[in-house]
């Protein structure tokens, strides 16, 4: 592969949200993109900011006809808002519509030059019909399905990482032969009710470095097993690179550090390589400060930041 310049996608114009209505921190999302340049990762003209919304033909790949124009149009019950975590107004509807965009350009762009990213993305607890944790379009469906239907693939792998089970992209794909799910996530965290990926790999409280890092290893030994047996293939990677495994992490209960997520997305693109240089297309999931702490140099933030900044480094370092 040529070397190529990383591109990732930022909703950050469409960052209009707040914590009045959500315990959701959007501000991250505000906060990485210049942290990236500062960094020396990528340079501002990598970053792309002009995110096209996903249009409803997109989203019914993965949601129902009804769920989606009930969310689209506001007709939604108060009960299910409450399930999503965020209130609804029509700029939660433009910033969901833009997320999924978002993670559907960086698959286009995974697609044409081997890796790409969206900040934003990994809205993995929203279902067929219903939204839950934080997520109302399952961007990570609906950006591999795009491609699907339009014939540029015929089967994709899910790695999920974050703390939490991607328990939205498990229910969606469950039936579909071309769709393969690996989640590795905590057993005591958010979904209580877990459900089936293809394959789940469950973690007790209170994990840290050697015991996750290994754990990680041995699943991505056990897909690339798969793959070399012929019983596993895939034309695109979507990574869910949650950085809630951090120790610390407010939402989360691993007592993962910095260098450890480090290794973990390294161990990611490594099983990439040893696939064929397969596309990745990676989504940033999870990372969440302690909301009882409001200063950022303690309650977690800038460890969130510099983790999501070595995904992209990696992925950087992939193409390369």
């Amino acid at each position: 592969m040529s070397r190529v310049q990383l591109k990732i996608f930022s909703t950050i114009k469409y960052e209009k949200l707040t914590s009045n209505v959500s315990a959701f921190p959007f501000n991250k999302y505000r906060i990485l993109p210049s942290r990236l340049v500062k960094n020396k990762i990528v340079e501002e003209p990598q970053i792309i900011t002009d995110i096209k919304s996903a249009t409803i033909d997109q989203l019914i790949l993965a949601h129902s006809p009804e769920y989606v124009a009930k969310y689209m149009n506001g007709s939604i019950s108060e009960q299910e808002i409450k399930r999503i975590g965020v209130k609804w107004s029509t700029t939660a509807v433009d910033r969901a519509l833009r997320v999924v965009g978002a993670s559907t350009q960086a698959a286009e762009e995974s697609l044409k030059n081997g890796a790409s990213a969206n900040l934003a993305g990994g809205q993995h607890h929203a279902h067929h019909d219903f939204g839950s944790g934080y997520s109302v379009f399952n961007d990570i469906v609906v950006a591999a399905e795009t491609f699907r239907r339009d014939g540029l693939l015929k089967k994709w792998l899910c790695i999920d990482l974050d703390v939490h089970q991607g328990d939205g992209t498990a229910t969606i794909t469950k039936d579909w032969s071309h769709a393969f799910t690996l989640s590795v996530h905590s057993k005591k965290v958010f979904p209580l009710r877990k459900c089936h990926s293809s394959v789940d790999v469950e973690l007790e409280s209170g994990v840290g470095d050697e015991e996750y890092l290994s754990t990680v290893q041995k699943s991505l030994n056990d897909l690339e097993a798969r793959v070399r047996s012929g019983t596993l293939s895939f034309e695109l990677l979507m990574y869910q690179s949650g950085v809630d495994i951090l120790d610390g992490d407010g939402l989360g209960n691993l007592k993962v550090s910095l260098n450890g997520c480090k290794i973990r997305d390294e161990m990611v693109m490594d099983f990439a390589k040893r696939c064929g240089q397969v596309p990745v297309c990676c989504t940033l999931g999870g990372g969440y400060p302690n909301k009882k702490i409001h200063d950022p140099m303690l309650n977690g933030m800038q460890n969130i930041i510099e983790a999501h900044c070595q995904t992209i480094q990696a992925l950087k370092k992939y193409i390369s």
